[in-house]
């Protein structure tokens, strides 16, 4: 798998998938990735990086928190499809319905840093990118300093 740099962010691509943030609208959106053979949706990542103060420690409840605190800002309703994940990095996330489109929601954390993930698409057949999605979210790395390759 390849490895990509978002920030100081690292996460090992699932096959297929590329990095397409510099094809989007300016100015741009958050790292965005897809698979430009057979794709059915964007994934993107907005991460939020630990630099001070005391230092949090994020679990999988407080996850599971944030996803229900984004779905409910933005009206999305009940949520759908609840997953999360204990091991290292720690992810949480869960699926919304709106306007005839999915939108799967994770949190994820090494317990101090913190990724927004989502993942949208307006196809009925997205198991198996939500699956490399997931993938691509537990080989997460945060503040790590090794060149991408």
């Amino acid at each position: 798998m390849t490895r990509v740099r978002v920030g100081t962010l690292m996460l090992e691509l699932a096959p297929g998938w590329e990095d397409i943030s510099e094809e989007l609208s300016d100015p741009p959106p958050p790292f965005t990735l897809s698979r430009p053979v057979g794709g059915k949706g964007a994934f993107q990542l907005s991460p939020a990086i630990f630099k001070s103060g005391t230092k949090p420690s994020m679990g999988v409840a407080d996850l599971e928190d944030l996803c229900l605190d984004f779905a409910r800002r933005r009206k999305l309703g009940e949520p759908t499809a609840k997953r999360a994940s204990e091991k290292s990095p720690v992810w949480a996330g869960a699926s919304y319905r709106s306007q005839g489109r999915l939108l799967r929601v994770w949190y994820v954390s090494d317990g101090a840093n913190v990724a927004l993930a989502t993942y949208n698409t307006a196809q009925l057949d997205y198991e198996d990118e939500v699956e490399a999605c997931e993938d691509m979210l537990s080989s997460i790395t945060f503040g790590s300093k090794e060149p991408a390759r």
